[in-house]
């Protein structure tokens, strides 16, 4: 979550009724069993996932806003297209804020800060999938 030293700022109408924040995200592995189509029993990993936040003119507590089993594989992929958008999102932004007469107040130095994390994370997780590939073939 972004620090909360921040001005706030206010929005109204559909916006600030709509807007949620997000405070955490849970994923927990869970694992079944599944037949393949040679009839053979393979373990299918699946992330619990829960996205929990609240509406920013709400006064209670952050529940869930979000909440399913996912395959393993749709997780990842949910979460590059997360940062495809994230990335389109910024190219917008880039190119409306071009010009002197604009100011915003993104914290910066936060978001580069989730996203050098993120990378170096992306980066361990596909490591992971050698070690995976590996003892599955095994």
């Amino acid at each position: 979550m972004a620090d909360q030293s921040r001005p706030v700022l206010n929005v109204s109408g559909s916006i600030a009724e709509s807007l949620t924040t997000a405070t955490r995200v849970d994923l927990a592995l869970t694992t079944t069993f599944a037949r393949n189509s040679d009839n053979q029993d393979v373990l299918l990993p699946l992330l619990d996932c829960r996205l929990i936040g609240k509406r920013a003119l709400s006064d209670a507590e952050p529940a869930a806003f979000f909440s399913g089993i996912l395959s393993l594989d749709n997780g990842a992929y949910i979460t590059a297209m997360l940062v495809d958008e994230l990335a389109r999102s910024l190219d917008h932004l880039a190119a409306l804020t071009e010009g002197p007469a604009v100011k915003h107040e993104l914290d910066t130095a936060q978001i580069r800060e989730w996203l050098r994390n993120a990378t170096t994370r992306l980066q361990h997780a596909e490591s992971l999938l050698d070690s995976i590939d590996a003892a599955s073939s095994g």
